[in-house]
């Protein structure tokens, strides 16, 4: 899981820091006339020299002409002045007046930092910690920032505070990253006062204080910090640490907004539409909504569909809110993808297309919509537009009914007394399986029981109910009211497997297979994941069939190891597809066949496994067990990239910078590159050269869009692909 990001941590934007060097070092300009100030520069008077610059790279008096700044900076830099040093730095870095040339950039920097100057400390730092005119090294990074924050250089102070809330370069430390960020605070630095109220309201780093969390926001949106205005907004909108108070919490949503903050645009939005701490104006709120949804807004540009669907604020056009439900969808907004596939069935804004209509609905069921799950049972039940399936009717609407609303109900039960036995049978362990692989481990998800209920759980357990040992188990394994028991754990699991519960016989498989509360003992592991598997449990013949393929706690048997991961495979475990396509790849247990492989990763892929859309994509892109199809590799890369697999985001990264499958485009490159944390030194080199060919504000574009997709997907998974996987 990626370790949750603070809001407002220490940004490494390149134009922030050139903006302090160039308006804030330079003198002030003297109030004698140019033609005199020339004069004095010429007979090398380097306050002159520093003025006549300053003039030229403002156009105070003279046009504006940055290569004349930079013509007389170096000029004042021979005498070796720093703030003609650290200018020309920043020029170089920019390009400004000059060509961009990182190298030259460092050169100037070191001369200023060698008269002990924290600002060209500070300078070499960044170039280090972005890998620009050097090899990035996030040590040396953090080795010249604390010598600039050793002076009290406040920026400087905050950036280190980012380096080790990240652990980049130096021991990943919150607490050491807060008293960082206080001592810079405390100077009135902007991003570390909205760090700091973030730390205090997570607590990270400090234990978490509501009320200091709001004070240093405070202090932050004071001082006009957009990102903690938004906070501020929405702590008073939620009464989060302060009396709740939607007027004044529209109040900082809108001075964020007026900034340009998206997130604030779509709350202000939002407050309008519903008339939370305004007055209700569609209008108005419309109006938001579209400047969110310009800058790439997800959700805003959802809500902008829907304002076009409904006529809100906007005269009603069908056909623009497809387009701007499209936009949504294809950055995973579930609920566009749910109004897409409604658009389709009814041909509201575009021509009635079932399949494309199934096919939207199919990605918001996958991301767990009911609605969109339910959609899909009926138009399988109804054989409108498709093949009339009532096995694949009862599977979807199996897993809607979790919701349990009574029109599923109903139809999960005319469906399931419809089918055959077998039928019925085969699709219910499929749709535990897909229910059991879209949520999270049982132990994480178990509720506590508090102790009344404890009470009574535990005498049914005693009783011999092998639910309420199985739930005693899990309790303890967690520590849930009492302290954690892994050997009790054991105990009551063992209670329940020997009276034939399945889940309990793989759940005491694995405690055997990773020695947790017994000692590890693969031999009993697959004696219960046997039984398991007899007994219907698919991810127990996945595992069975692992352990014969590996001879772990048996002799090896490719045969049978095959057979049982065929088997799990045929009833819909996505693992034990990518395990035989991981086998067939490697000529593990069969024939080598890349052939093969690719049919299996195929199916994993259409499944919805995201392990598979990765491999599946890098088939198609080497051309392995089927012809190069470089689009098709873009499509599947995407998918993966778009469900958090950082190696797909790295490949989609390569595609848009080469043009691979799709029109080269470095925003997206540098988009994906940025979310991105695989790779290791290529992904520096890849972020370097697309610094080399993007404007600062280009790069400050990727860097916000890859900010809005961190926020909108907090929770990044972790994929094993490259050879068969480790056992559940």
């Amino acid at each position: 899981m990626r370790k949750a990001v603070l809001m407002q941590t220490a940004r490494w934007h390149i134009l922030s820091c050139v903006i302090f060097y160039l308006l804030a070092i330079l003198p002030l300009v003297y109030a004698q006339s140019i033609t005199e100030l020339k004069s004095r520069a010429e007979d090398d008077d380097v306050q002159a020299q520093l003025a006549l610059a300053k003039a030229y790279h403002r156009g105070e008096g003279v046009p504006k002409d940055e290569a004349e700044a930079v013509r007389w900076w170096e000029k004042a830099a021979e005498h070796s002045d720093v703030a003609a040093q650290i200018n020309l730095g920043v020029a170089y870095s920019l390009g400004a007046g000059v060509p961009k040339n990182f190298a030259a950039a460092m050169r100037w920097y070191t001369k200023a930092a060698d008269q002990g100057n924290a600002d060209a400390e500070r300078g070499i730092a960044l170039l280090y910690h972005m890998g620009q005119g050097v090899p990035k090294d996030d040590a040396e990074a953090a080795r010249w920032y604390r010598k600039a924050a050793d002076q009290g250089d406040p920026q400087a102070q905050s950036s280190l505070a980012g380096l080790y809330h990240f652990g980049q370069g130096v021991p990943q430390d919150d607490a050491e990253a807060v008293r960082w960020w206080k001592k810079a605070a405390e100077q009135g630095n902007l991003d570390a006062e909205g760090n700091l109220g973030t730390a205090y309201g997570l607590g990270v780093g400090v234990p978490k204080d509501e009320a200091e969390s709001v004070r240093w926001h405070t202090k932050a949106a004071d001082n006009g910090g957009a990102a903690s205005q938004l906070s501020l907004g929405m702590f008073y909108m939620s009464g989060n640490g302060v009396p709740k108070d939607e007027a004044e919490g529209v109040k900082w949503l809108r001075k964020s907004a007026e900034q340009g903050n998206r997130d604030s645009q779509l709350a202000l939005g939002e407050s309008y539409l519903a008339g939370r701490g305004v007055v209700k104006d569609e209008r108005e709120a419309f109006q938001w909504l579209v400047k969110s949804a310009d800058q790439g807004n997800a959700q805003a540009q959802h809500d902008v569909g829907y304002c076009y669907l409904h006529g809100i604020g906007v005269a009603l056009n069908e056909t623009e809110s497809v387009r701007w439900f499209q936009k949504a969808a294809e950055q995973g907004n579930t609920g566009s993808m749910y109004n897409l596939g409604q658009a389709y069935s009814l041909g509201t804004g575009v021509p009635k297309n079932i399949p494309d209509a199934i096919r939207w609905w199919r990605k918001a069921a996958e991301l767990g919509i009911g609605h969109a799950q339910f959609n899909l049972g009926y138009i399988y039940h109804s054989g409108d537009g498709v093949p009339k399936d009532d096995v694949e009717a009862y599977f979807w609407v199996c897993v809607a009914s979790t919701s349990s609303e009574q029109r599923i109900i109903e139809l999960r039960d005319k469906l399931r007394d419809s089918l055959p036995p077998d039928k019925r049978s085969e699709v219910e362990t499929r749709c535990r399986k897909w229910i059991d692989a879209h949520q999270k481990p049982a132990e994480q998800q178990y509720v506590s029981q508090g102790e009344e209920k404890w009470d009574a759980l535990l005498r049914d357990a005693e009783a011999g109910s092998a639910d309420a040992q199985v739930k005693v188990s899990l309790a303890y394994l967690v520590g849930d009211g009492r302290p954690k028991d892994a050997n009790l754990a054991v105990q009551w699991m063992t209670k329940a497997a020997e009276q034939g519960n399945h889940d309990a016989q793989f759940n005491l498989a694995n405690f055997y297979h990773h020695g947790n509360g017994v000692p590890q003992n693969d031999q009993t592991a697959v004696e219960w994941y046997k039984k398991a598997a007899e007994g219907g449990s698919v991810q127990a013949m996945g595992n069975l069939g692992n352990m014969y393929c590996a001879g772990a706690g048996v002799e090896k048997d490719c045969k049978r190891g095959i057979e049982w991961t065929r088997k799990a495979a045929d009833k819909g475990d996505t693992v034990s597809m990518t395990n035989l396509g991981a086998y067939s790849m490697t000529g593990t247990c069969v024939e080598k066949d890349p052939a093969d492989a690719f049919h299996w990763y195929g199916l994993a892929a259409g499944a919805g496994s995201h392990a598979g859309e990765l491999v599946l994509a890098k088939l198609y892109m080497n051309g392995v067990g089927t012809q190069k199809d470089l689009n098709k590799a873009l499509e599947f890369f995407t998918k993966a990239a778009n469900a958090g697999v950082p190696e797909a985001q790295f490949y989609l990264a390569l595609a848009y910078l080469n043009g691979q499958g799709t029109q080269r485009d470095y925003l997206s490159s540098y988009q994906w590159a940025t979310i991105t944390q695989w790779g290791g030194k290529a992904r520096g080199d890849l972020l370097t050269i697309l610094e080399g060919k993007m404007r600062p504000e280009e790069l400050a574009q990727a860097k916000d869009r890859a900010a809005v997709w961190l926020k909108e997907h907090p929770a990044i998974q972790e994929t094993n692909t490259g050879t068969v996987r480790v056992l559940n």
